[in-house]
């Protein structure tokens, strides 16, 4: 990097040995002196190096760099081993599970076979129980109304003897002793409870 425009100069004052160096580096740049020197300081200004600082050694960042690399590398076969590993065993395991499960699963072809069949089955039982309640209808409509004929019956008869009862109560036709009367009302309530 060359810095072509300077604006003023100033004298500074150098050791000979550095100005030899100088002269060198800014040969071999193929700049002045002078822009030579402003390029370093702008150099030093913009990494942040401060030339008072012991040598940083390439040598050593390099071995530093190596064992961080290093550790990273550690750090990667950990967690591939702890971690990705097992995760990657699953995801295979749950792979082959799912496929064997869609190999296992019936075809479209063969769900739409069996579903015809249930309705054709279903179709045939719904005919066969409208022909079994049209066959006994008139036979269960007969077994009702006797039913409700006997309960009718049942009732009236329940009425009668109580009737019957407080009718000889109320005449004072014999003396009704408590047992007796007792076991009328029990025989009454379990007519009642027929």
């Amino acid at each position: 990097m060359s810095i072509k425009t300077v604006i003023s100069h100033s004298t500074t004052n150098i050791g000979k040995d550095e100005l030899k160096t100088l002269n060198k580096l800014a040969t071999s740049a193929g700049v002045k002196n002078i822009n030579y020197l402003n390029a370093a300081i702008h150099y030093f200004k913009k990494t942040g190096i401060n030339p008072f600082e012991p040598e940083l050694s390439p040598k050593d960042e390099i071995i530093k760099l190596q064992k961080r690399n290093e550790e990273i590398l550690k750090f990667i076969r950990v967690f591939e081993k702890e971690k990705l590993s097992p995760l990657l065993e699953r995801l295979i395991m749950l792979e082959r599970r799912i496929g064997t499960s869609i190999q296992d699963m019936p075809l479209k072809s063969e769900l739409s076979r069996e579903f015809h069949l249930v309705r054709e089955e279903l179709k045939r039982t719904a005919e066969s129980s409208q022909s079994l309640m049209i066959k006994y209808k008139e036979p269960l409509e007969k077994v009702s109304q006797v039913l409700n004929q006997f309960n009718f019956e049942q009732k009236k008869a329940q009425n009668m003897i109580k009737c019957l009862f407080e009718a000889l109560k109320n005449k004072g036709i014999g003396n009704f002793k408590d047992i007796d009367i007792k076991n009328f009302n029990d025989a009454v309530n379990k007519v009642r409870s027929i």
